[in-house]
């Protein structure tokens, strides 16, 4: 089954004695995604500023986040380095709950729906893109104040993670050491876990 918004489908029914497959679930996602992006025109049209329509569309696109998988995440993704590269507003809020999307490379490897996320999201374009992309989003966020049940360090362990993927293995390597001397209780840090994990992998 692949998506084809010219078939006008609105959704993938489940069948009695029929095995759902990933695909079946991902379609269903991209179906709705596709919907949000439509309404979205229809309502908006050419009255909306731009800055509205994508904030819109983002919304759109984060409302439609599904727990089993990452198609709607990776789109709302794509959609945000689109922005970046036009060098669009985006507002403070939506900024973070695109970042928030990355926080699943904390547990690539520790779990496969953790390992398979990471892959769906990492495969959507360019290491160095997604770099760009977490660079962009974290730039100017008061994680302490505005944010302050979220943990700042993770901002810096994912711009380690997309620089090792990137390939500069000993870059990497000195910032995943440097964030680790940060970490006030590694025992209790799920972030020192992510990377004894990634260290073990690049020494090996």
């Amino acid at each position: 089954m692949g998506f084809d918004p010219k078939k006008h489908y609105t959704s993938v029914r489940m069948q009695q004695g029929r095995v759902l497959l990933d695909e079946d679930w991902n379609e269903n996602e991209r179906i709705r995604a596709e919907s949000g992006r439509l309404l979205t025109e229809d309502i908006i049209g050419r009255h909306g500023t731009r800055d509205y329509v994508r904030s819109l569309q983002i919304y759109s696109l984060l409302a439609t986040y599904a727990l089993d998988n990452m198609v709607a995440n990776v789109e709302a993704v794509k959609l945000a380095d689109e922005i970046r590269k036009n060098d669009e507003r985006l507002s403070l809020n939506l900024r973070f709950d695109l970042f928030k999307i990355y926080d699943i490379l904390i547990y690539e490897g520790r779990s496969d729906y953790g390992t398979r996320s990471s892959e769906v999201l990492l495969s959507a374009m360019t290491p160095e893109e997604h770099l760009d992309i977490v660079l962009w989003l974290g730039t100017d966020i008061d994680f302490e104040n505005i944010y302050p049940n979220y943990n700042p360090l993770v901002y810096k362990f994912l711009v380690a993670r997309l620089t090792e993927e990137i390939g500069h293995t000993q870059k990497a390597i000195s910032l995943y050491q440097s964030l680790r001397a940060e970490i006030e209780n590694p025992s209790a840090s799920m972030i020192d876990k992510a990377i004894i994990l990634r260290l073990n992998i690049l020494k090996n």
